[in-house]
């Protein structure tokens, strides 16, 4: 037997490829603001969100993904305190966090046992690299800027009166954005707010990195019902969070649960179905819950850089030290790191709060066999042997940036 490995990555439409996802990572938690917003010209296409807690600090690193703007964007994120430290991240922490936890086929494919040979032949196929003034007073707690972002922290007692603060100062937000910010500021949040400094039309901008002081997981909330504002009208958004903390995490406002492994199946040597079975999963407003891995320190993460690097899917290895630094700045010791991954409409987004539970290894991994066409070219499925599924899992593609 011989075995095919096809890597899944985010999958925002059904009709992607199958066993694969060709669109890249989803990037940030909060909303985008974009020019001429009110008639959604520009839209956030994807999220990424890591959501640290530690002794120490709370740390959130965010990104997004967006397209098509007339103009520069900005994302607005709400946040329960004010940053002790804002720094611009490098992509390279979400690929070594990829590296580790991205789903992924491992498809076996195997001898007929009829006749002594195949039917046909089979391609050698690659698995391949696949690819969130009015009315009041405001406060103005930091100016800032980094190389891709001028940001501001503001803190008010109105939501009006945020949103003629921001409006006035570049960021103009219709009224159904001042509308979804006003329950943040009433509950004593404070805004980000970071204006990107390209005008591109499209693309995925560098992470921001937030310390807040330390919290409790089970009294956070991470405020992805702003990205509801951000969509282009009838699109939904794939949203990558990954959480890491002393003990196990989970959703507790939203449904989330790994993918049935027996539901994935081979459709050739080189796809699977697993597509549609996460889309299947995640239709009611559901999450995935891709991996979960205990153990998890700084050198973990620096490994999955490594291993990104060694099979090329890290342009060069310059992106190591701002891996080591982040590890630095995180102080992380022995964690567990849980990846969640969904695929929403507005209408099904919403804060996500969160609950602890009994931390469960879960493998990323899923093992599918593969029977090759006999007689008359039909082909059955069936799945992989025990002993097949307790294959070492170190070597395998990772998602390409």
């Amino acid at each position: 037997m011989r075995t095919r490995l096809a890597h899944i990555l985010a999958l925002p439409a059904l009709g992607l490829a199958i066993g694969l996802a060709a669109a890249r990572p989803a990037r940030a938690c909060g909303g985008m603001v974009f020019p001429e917003h009110s008639a959604r010209v520009g839209g956030m296409s994807q999220q990424e969100l890591l959501v640290a807690f530690t002794p120490d600090q709370t740390v959130l690193l965010a990104s997004a993904g967006y397209k098509g703007a007339t103009g520069a964007p900005a994302f607005i994120l709400p946040l329960p305190a004010e940053p002790t430290e804002v720094v611009q991240a490098d992509p390279a922490v979400f690929l070594a966090l990829a590296e580790l936890t991205a789903p992924e086929v491992r498809i076996t494919v195997a001898d007929s046992g009829h006749h002594g040979g195949l039917c046909g032949a089979t391609a050698a196929k690659s698995g391949g690299d696949f690819d969130d003034g009015g009315g009041g007073d405001v406060m103005v707690l930091q100016r800032g800027a980094t190389a891709d972002y001028d940001y501001v922290v503001v803190g008010g007692d109105t939501g009006e009166a945020i949103d003629a603060w921001l409006t006035a100062a570049g960021y103009a937000l219709p009224k159904d954005y001042a509308d979804a910010l006003a329950p943040y500021v009433a509950a004593g949040n404070f805004i980000f707010a970071a204006q990107v400094k390209s005008d591109a039309e499209a693309g995925e901008l560098a992470p921001i990195e937030l310390h807040l002081p330390p919290a409790d997981p089970a009294g956070f909330a991470i405020p992805f019902g702003l990205a509801a504002q951000s969509l282009p009208p009838g699109e939904s958004l794939t949203i990558t969070t990954y959480l890491l903390a002393g003990g196990g995490l989970a959703p507790a406002n939203y449904a989330a649960a790994p993918l049935d492994p027996d539901a994935v199946t081979a459709v050739d040597d080189t796809t699977s179905n697993y597509p549609s079975v996460y889309m299947d999963a995640v239709a009611a407003g559901g999450w995935v819950i891709d991996a979960s891995l205990g153990g998890f320190d700084g050198a973990e993460l620096v490994a999955g850089f490594d291993a990104a690097l060694e099979a090329g899917r890290a342009a060069d290895g310059t992106a190591r030290d701002q891996v080591v630094g982040f590890t630095d700045r995180l102080g992380l010791g022995d964690a567990r790191l849980t990846r969640l991954r969904t695929t929403l409409a507005a209408d099904a987004l919403h804060d996500m709060t969160l609950k602890k539970v009994t931390g469960v290894d879960q493998s990323r991994t899923f093992a599918v066999t593969y029977r090759e066409p006999v007689d008359g070219c039909s082909v059955g499925q069936r799945r992989v042997p025990l002993v097949v599924l307790l294959v070492p899992l170190l070597l395998l593609l990772r998602r390409r940036r």
